[in-house]
């Protein structure tokens, strides 16, 4: 099957900043000065904000046609649902940190249907 090809950003020439091409269906997108974050049913993408981004990490996430996922306007902390019923994903996605370490949050007995930071 043929990839999703997305185009972010328009600089001030109306000419695309950078192109993205995603295997799966993109239902949302979320920006940060240095980053990108795809979201697909099953996963989050992070990518760099660059003229040629690079894949920086991949998450597996349960069922989340909402395209629920939330990046901090004044860090750069990440959350998403977890791939376990209810529960809540935070990670670090910032370029000073080797280590990508993810925590887990139980949020709720059912499943998660809106995330906010």
């Amino acid at each position: 099957s043929s990839g999703i090809n997305a185009e972010y950003g328009v600089d001030q020439i109306h000419q695309t900043v950078c192109k993205i091409t995603v295997a799966k269906p993109v239902l949302g997108v979320r920006l940060k000065r240095d980053r990108i974050v795809v979201v697909t049913e099953n996963e989050l993408l992070v990518y760099t904000l660059q003229r040629s981004p690079t894949l920086l990490l991949c998450y597996s996430t349960a069922p989340n046609p909402r395209a629920l996922a939330e990046l901090c306007s004044t860090s750069s902390l990440l959350c998403f649902p977890s791939v376990d019923k209810g529960q809540v994903s935070l990670v670090y996605i910032g370029e000073d940190t080797v280590q990508h370490q993810m925590r887990m949050i139980p949020a709720h007995d059912g499943t998660i249907r809106a995330l906010s930071l």
